[in-house]
């Protein structure tokens, strides 16, 4: 896959030098036309959008609704110098977009761009394994299996758990269900239970307000005042996907504990919580991998935004950790050509040819070579082992 590219749309000078200031190479264009003719010839490689919300004549709903139907991978996110109105904050979300937010109140934007280009690259790669996911399911992969299977049991030989697994990667649900519904369903229905929220908060009263707002959004909420206390829940509750975390707190700084936790628990997002909007302390949060801030007293929507973003990273890096094999496309490779191997051995000896096709439904990272499908294979090769074979194709394409 080729690296991740940020394209923007912007006329703006000041704009531009703030993000190359921050070290963010983006390829900005000036009209609307460029940078939809700039995502179609980068395509997949474009990861992020940027706009810009003072650009000229901007009709943004009709904008995204264009960059939608060209991909629906890369994020946008809308960027503007000057402070922008709570209300267009919310409009500007419920179009889709994945934040908006002014430079002159995020100094540091290097974090919200972070995490913006691991929720598309984590997106892109879930497209790519669905790509692969309908060809390890189609019909010309269960004849190779079962053509496996009958080998092995002539041989009265078991098949072993990691021969099943290269010969279906993916959970083996995706074999009587649909196979996109069979990967995304960590996501689309992730939790059994509702999402669990601790909230490290020493003044009792915002204690209540906030769990009293995140049961109405349908959390679960754990309640503590004391850093040491939090530590201890975390330490004994594995089912919490976020935690709210005061600046302010006794005997230990926010910060501080923030650091901890992620010490420990770095799959956890944190979301910190502040009286007063002190930059200094937001960007050390930041640095220390906080998700998020929110200022108190804090407004509805904005905070709903915030934890429902923190949820979809956290249930991202879920399926991350439950599920590796998604995303190793060399996943036992010598395996796959251990069956591959058995199989044209017995098709020589059955004077049946053994095709690149064959190939492909094991090795489907390999598509992108420039062998036919219907190759026949020479027996030499197959002689000579296919392992050999397949590494010297998989240095062709990489």
């Amino acid at each position: 896959m080729m690296p991740s590219v940020i394209i923007g749309l912007s006329i703006n000078p000041e704009l531009k030098q703030h993000f190359k200031d921050e070290g963010h190479s983006i390829f900005w264009q000036d009209t609307v036309p460029d940078i939809l003719s700039l995502l179609e010839s980068l395509s997949k490689s474009v990861q992020l959008i940027l706009i810009d919300y003072q650009f000229p004549n901007l009709e943004l709903d009709s904008l995204v609704q264009t960059l939608r139907q060209e991909s629906f991978i890369p994020e946008i996110v809308v960027i503007s110098i000057h402070d922008i109105p709570y209300d267009t904050y919310i409009s500007v979300l419920k179009l889709g977009i994945y934040d908006c937010f002014s430079l002159d109140a995020y100094e540091n934007t290097t974090a919200i761009l972070d995490r913006a280009l691991f929720r598309s690259n984590t997106f892109q790669k879930l497209q790519d394994m669905l790509e692969k996911t309908y060809i390890n399911n189609s019909t010309k992969r269960l004849e190779l299996a079962r053509e496996f299977v009958e080998l092995r049991q002539k041989e009265t030989a078991a098949i072993t758990e990691m021969e099943f697994q290269a010969l279906f990667p993916v959970h083996e649900s995706a074999m009587t269900s649909n196979p996109t519904f069979s990967i995304l369903e960590p996501m689309v229905k992730p939790l059994d239970t509702k999402p669990t929220v601790l909230v490290v908060e020493d003044e009792e009263k915002v204690q209540q307000v906030i769990k009293r707002f995140l049961m109405l959004q349908g959390y679960s909420a754990l309640l503590c005042g004391h850093p040491h206390d939090a530590l201890t829940i975390l330490n004994n509750n594995t089912a919490i996907d976020i935690v709210i975390l005061d600046i302010g707190l006794p005997d230990m700084d926010g910060i501080e504990l923030l650091k901890k936790i992620k010490e420990n628990h770095r799959e956890i997002e944190v979301v910190m919580l502040t009286g007063y909007n002190d930059r200094t302390k937001i960007r050390q949060s930041f640095k220390a991998f906080a998700f998020d801030y929110i200022i108190k007293p804090f407004q509805k929507e904005a905070f709903a935004t915030i934890l429902s973003k923190a949820l979809q990273r956290r249930l991202l890096n879920r399926l991350l950790k439950q599920n590796p094999s998604l995303f190793a496309h060399d996943f036992s490779t010598q395996t796959r050509c251990r069956i591959l191997q058995d199989i044209a051995e017995k098709r020589i000896k059955q004077g049946q040819p053994f095709l690149m096709e064959d190939i492909y439904i094991l090795f489907p990272e390999l598509l992108h070579s420039q062998q036919s499908a219907q190759l026949k294979i020479p027996v030499k090769k197959i002689e000579e082992g296919l392992l050999f074979f397949i590494e010297h194709l998989k240095q062709e394409t990489a």
